[in-house]
């Protein structure tokens, strides 16, 4: 949305310098007003997670059953966070 309005705003403000060029306005009302900028680039932003998602993440068996702990006989922390990288959620 900040994205939308930024390229919104930014067409306005090049319209209006070309009226200052063109010498219809004497200056851009737009020049020095200020846009919010995005804090996540558009190809980082991700859906939020809904409930049952998160229920099909944390009831898995994995995580349940401690099956992150049964591997050869380790209980290496990468063993119960990993999985949460490489869960199916669509499943």
């Amino acid at each position: 949305m900040v994205r939308t309005r930024e390229k919104k705003f930014s067409r306005v403000k090049t319209l209006l310098d070309y009226a200052v060029n063109q010498g219809f306005i004497a200056r851009n009302p737009a020049g020095s007003v200020l846009t919010e900028k995005d804090q996540v680039s558009s190809n980082r932003k991700r859906e939020a997670f809904s409930e049952n998602d998160i229920k099909k993440i944390f009831l898995h068996p994995h995580f349940t059953k401690h099956e992150w702990a049964n591997g050869h006989g380790k209980r290496e922390p990468y063993r119960f966070w990993l999985p949460l990288a490489t869960v199916n959620i669509g499943a």
